[in-house]
């Protein structure tokens, strides 16, 4: 299999169908000085990205295309989510480093709001726990929010308002300690999780729970 060096200095054509997209991505976010951020989330939404594409080389042409279709989506959130991967893959192909996000929205399952990138002082009297994705109608009643990834900003899941929060901080405790003191394998323990939840391995994330699923 060829790897990401010598894709980049064009040595050969490298089909998608032939990158392994882990070490593509560990790659580039190492590359990057990315150090905070989920590979996973990246190979998942790449996968996504790139399931009608697993025959055509990793190329500007395709980059190109890629963009074409993503100017047709009418969401914000998904479309500023959307550019934001396909600019990843922009910088593997010309070789450059990937930079934090900046622009992406979040749309709020409470209120249909958007959330921005925001300070989190703004609602914790000053204080500051990291950057969140807060949502627009913050001020108006919906208390959702949610934390990023320092590394890449990208948000850690879903938003969530203060009972989702609280089931999912309550939910991470138990889960952590059948991993962190008891030897289980953490990847075991999610995908029995996954099984009793009846939700696909991929989505088995407290981070993208409802307060129902945690409970």
């Amino acid at each position: 299999m060829e790897d990401i060096q010598t894709l980049k200095q064009g040595k050969a054509v490298i089909y998608l169908n032939q990158v392994d997209l882990k070490k593509l991505v560990q790659e580039q976010l190492s590359k990057s000085g990315i150090v905070d951020a989920s590979t996973y989330s990246y190979v998942n939404e790449l996968s996504k990205l790139l399931s009608d594409h697993r025959h055509e080389a990793l190329s500007l042409a395709l980059i190109g295309e890629l963009k074409h279709k993503a100017n047709y989506l009418t969401d914000l959130a998904e479309k500023s989510m959307r550019m934001y991967f396909i600019h990843f893959l922009e910088d593997i192909v010309m070789g450059r480093n990937s930079r934090a996000a900046v622009d992406i929205k979040v749309r709020c399952e409470y209120c249909s709001g958007l959330a921005s990138l925001s300070e989190s002082k703004h609602i914790f009297k000053g204080k500051d726990h990291g950057l969140i994705y807060l949502c627009e109608n913050y001020k108006s009643g919906c208390d959702s929010y949610v934390a990023v990834h320092k590394g890449d900003n990208l948000p850690q899941g879903t938003l969530a308002n203060a009972g989702t929060r609280s089931a999912r901080q309550k939910a991470h405790k138990i889960l952590d300690v059948l991993w962190k003191e008891y030897g289980f394998a953490r990847v075991d323990v999610y995908r029995q999780l996954a099984n009793y939840l009846e939700v696909k391995p991929n989505d088995c994330h407290i981070g993208k729970f409802t307060e129902q699923q945690c409970e």
